[in-house]
């Protein structure tokens, strides 16, 4: 079949145009959901409670609302944006039946705004959990091994309700999981649906927290540290990593790169040492100023099957970075022992 001139220029045309357009979608920079309001360089809110009437045998499950609710107030206290309300003092006005109410009027917040002295309400309801156990007997050299998997699911309902207005601003409903495999040792369920809730509120704090501001850097100093053009001002605090990133450019199916008029198309890319690929070079802030931090380069160890990382400082990682580079806030991951 032969293809006339005009038409084999249009479908170039087309097919140039789709692969700008998708790498233009790959590097939008990463937006925050709200804009939250700023007193005395402080975002004021509260962790009002979590409505949870899922119960077991032990009613232990009814337990994850408030679970959900300390691990948010915990996670917003690390960044230097928030100033959290105590909830040790919350059960002197709060209580399941009021925690009802609000979650069906949120204008009930205006009052509670009040008495705590915040901007901002969080709360919200678990809606589901459930950790099946299963218990897998097999036959390995004439003896039967018994080991037992279990995977705890929890769906939660998130809200950010701005106490001035009563309006609800931020709802989203997360689930987090957890799972234990091949186990000789029944797992915890309740263990389990405590940490795929924390994952769940870890999700909804990274909508509040910045992520994806970007800087780069200045110095590379010794003993594995760096100096960043980035700091408090910027949300640099004790709850947030820097990933280092590298602009690369667009290649096309026949491996060359993509071009926009004279200048190739590029985008960002996570630096690591080639011989560990998928450990992404990262720097860890220990000491903050208000427009620069110093930081250990080093990478987040993956954790095993409870979850989390570990940060661990690696010279391989330290000698790939180089002046200039940039990197991207982003929130610090739950950490392991």
């Amino acid at each position: 079949m032969r293809i006339d001139g005009r038409w084999k220029r249009t479908a170039i045309y087309m097919a140039t145009n789709l692969i700008l357009l998708v790498a233009c979608v790959h590097l939008a920079p990463a937006q925050a959901a709200v804009d939250l309001k700023v007193r005395d360089g402080k975002i004021r809110v509260a962790s009002a409670g979590y409505l949870c009437e899922i119960t077991n045998n032990s009613g232990v499950n009814k337990a994850l609302g408030n679970f959900a609710a300390d691990h948010i107030g915990l996670a917003l206290g690390r960044s230097s944006r928030f100033e959290v309300f105590e909830r040790a003092r919350l059960p002197e006005v709060m209580n399941e039946a009021r925690l009802q109410k609000l979650f069906g009027d949120p204008r009930e917040s205006r009052k509670l705004g009040k008495i705590f002295g915040v901007d901002y309400l969080i709360y919200g309801k678990v809606l589901t959990a459930s950790c099946p156990v299963i218990r897998n007997v097999t036959k390995q050299r004439k003896k039967y091994q018994t080991s037992y998997s279990a995977v705890g699911t929890v769906s939660i309902m998130h809200c950010l309700t701005d106490v001035s207005t009563g309006k609800i601003i931020l709802q989203k409903q997360i689930s987090g999981n957890a799972s234990s495999s091949a186990s000789p040792l029944e797992p915890s369920a309740d263990a389990l649906l405590q940490q795929a809730s924390r994952q769940s509120a870890d999700q909804f704090v990274k909508l509040l927290v910045p992520d994806g501001i970007q800087g780069s850097v200045t110095e590379i100093l010794s003993d594995g540290q760096v100096m960043i053009n980035l700091g408090s001002s910027d949300g640099v605090g004790t709850d947030t990593d820097l990933q280092f990133i590298r602009s690369v450019p667009v290649l096309n199916n026949m491996g060359k790169p993509v071009m926009n008029g004279k200048w190739p198309v590029t985008q960002e890319e996570n630096i690591a040492p080639a011989h560990k690929a998928k450990d992404h070079c990262v720097a860890r802030p220990f000491k903050i100023e208000k427009n620069y931090c110093i930081a250990d380069v080093g990478y987040n160890s993956r954790g095993g099957g409870w979850g989390g990382k570990k940060f661990k400082k690696s010279a391989d990682h330290f000698t790939v970075i180089k002046k200039g580079d940039k990197v991207k806030l982003q929130a610090r991951p739950e950490e392991v022992n």
